[in-house]
């Protein structure tokens, strides 16, 4: 409710509340679409209703946080001009060495370098890919998958199952890629061999080239 003691206050706090409700309204209209754009940063993870970053972009804005907010709220003459990020501010410069000391005194395992850190995030990504391919991509699933590739009658239904950020026939090779991992025993780094471009929760980001 209104507590206001003048008709001032009153209009004030009027104003404030109408447009913090047209702001919720907005974001749950255009929740889709924002969640698409958040994902092709390929920074962000949607899983279980939990957003969060992927670890180095996380560490990065830790470091960096404060000195982001504190900008976003400063005058330019530079918001028409295409410069840089440093020229933009040193809080934007990616510090090698802090980042990794910042992953390494929060975490149990230690990493010697960015290239170890990569490789432990490759195969966390690799781990993810392969959970997403026993929930979400079962025997089952997959053959009604080909049974809707095969007709091409009920492509909307394609892409209910699997993704809406990519064409049919990019998802035909992401389909096929992981029919062809489950049928070797998932053996080698389908991650690399798929070559299809993949958001942060490894599902297709968009239309992509063909494999080669």
């Amino acid at each position: 409710m209104l507590n206001s003691a003048t008709e001032k206050d009153f209009n004030i706090e009027f104003f404030k509340l109408l447009h913090l409700f047209n702001v919720k309204a907005n974001l749950s209209d255009y929740l889709d679409l924002n969640r698409r754009y958040f994902k092709l940063t390929d920074i962000i993870l949607f899983k279980d209703n939990i957003v969060k970053m992927d670890i180095i972009p996380e560490y990065f804005f830790k470091e960096n946080i404060d000195s982001i907010y504190k900008l976003a709220f400063t005058d330019t003459k530079d918001l028409q001009d295409n410069i840089s990020l440093p020229e933009i501010s040193q809080c934007f410069v990616f510090d090698n060495k802090k980042i990794l000391q910042n992953i390494n005194a929060s975490s149990e395992e230690k990493y010697k370098n960015l290239e170890k850190l990569k490789e432990s995030i490759d195969s966390n990504r690799l781990n993810r890919f392969k959970q997403l391919i026993k929930e979400r991509f079962t025997d089952e699933v997959l053959i009604k998958l080909l049974e809707l590739f095969e007709s091409r009658k009920r492509d909307a239904e394609i892409n209910d199952y699997v993704t809406d950020n990519a064409d049919v026939h990019t998802i035909f090779e992401y389909v096929i890629g992981i029919i062809w991992y489950k049928l070797s025993g998932q053996k080698g780094d389908i991650l690399k061999y798929m070559n299809l471009s993949l958001d942060a929760d490894l599902l297709l980001k968009h239309k992509t080239k063909c494999m080669v």
